[in-house]
Formats: structure tokens, sequence, C-alpha cells
């Protein structure tokens, strides 16, 4: 069997060779301008991946560690220190471009004195729920001490 008819996609099909540019070597694929749109992955070869990257989502961390670093006034250089975590390892993760692992973020937790869900909410928006929930509690307890003006049977039901 001649070379050319292994490549067909079948007896009745023209004579074209199936995938072409997607078997060539890199450096030969220039020979086959053809063929390229067959190519299983041509654009990402074709662009060196700058048109494919642009459109794909920016990576996004999901927590908050330099804004708590910055808000109780410490630095990635006391986290190095205190917690005996390597410098690289500190930048990466304060960056979100290192995943982190829930025993990351109790000990980071533990060493902010803060609550770890804290750590994926903005310091301010803790801050407010910090404030609400002693606001509420606040309140309850005024309302089992009839302080509040509200009527105290209104909460023993609830309770």
């Amino acid at each position: 069997m001649p070379i050319a008819e292994a490549n067909l996609v079948s007896d009745s099909a023209s004579g074209r060779p199936r995938y072409v540019s997607s078997v060539m070597d890199f450096g030969l694929a220039y020979l086959n301008e053809s063929g390229k749109p067959k190519s299983l992955a041509w654009r990402n070869d074709a662009m060196g991946g700058a048109w494919y990257a642009g459109r794909m989502a920016n990576p996004r961390h999901d927590w908050y560690l330099k804004e708590w670093l910055a808000t109780l006034g410490r630095k990635q250089a006391d986290l190095v220190r205190d917690l005996d975590w390597n410098k690289a390892k500190v930048s990466l993760t304060a960056s979100g471009k290192q995943p982190y692992s829930r025993e990351d973020v109790n000990e980071i937790a533990d060493y902010l004195a803060i609550k770890p869900y804290e750590l994926l909410m903005h310091p301010e928006d803790a801050m407010r729920l910090r404030r609400l929930k002693a606001d509420a509690i606040r309140l309850a307890h005024d309302a089992q001490d009839g302080e509040t003006g509200i009527a105290p049977e209104r909460f023993q039901g609830a309770a």
C-alpha cells in the first residue's frame, strides 16, 4: 500500500491527507498552510498564546490577607518571622498565586486574632458584621431587660 493511501480518511474519500498539519513537525507546518484549519490546536501554536490568554478570565483570589495585614498594622515579614514560613510562601499566598489550605487559613487567623472566615471578607465588611452582631446581641439583652420599649413577649416565643 502506498504511503499516500495510508493517510486517507476512507477509500471513498478524496486524496487529501487527514489532519496534515497536526501530524507534521512544528518546523514543517509552514509548508502546508492550507491544512492549518484542520490542526487540532493551531490557534495556540500560531499566535503564541497571547490572543488566547487575553480572552481568559484573570485568576482571582478569594481572600483578603493583604488587606487584613494592612488593617492590623502587620507586614508579610511578620508572618515570615512569627509563623516560621518561608518568604516565597508568604508572598505567593498573600498575592493569591498559591492556593491556601485550611491549615494555612487557621494558622493565619489565629496569628491575626480573627475568625478564619473573616479572611475571606474585606476587613471593612468583617467589622460591619461584627458591629451588626454586637448590636443584635445588645438589643436582645435590652429586650429581655425590658429597656427597649418592645414588648418582651415577642422575644419569648422565639426563644
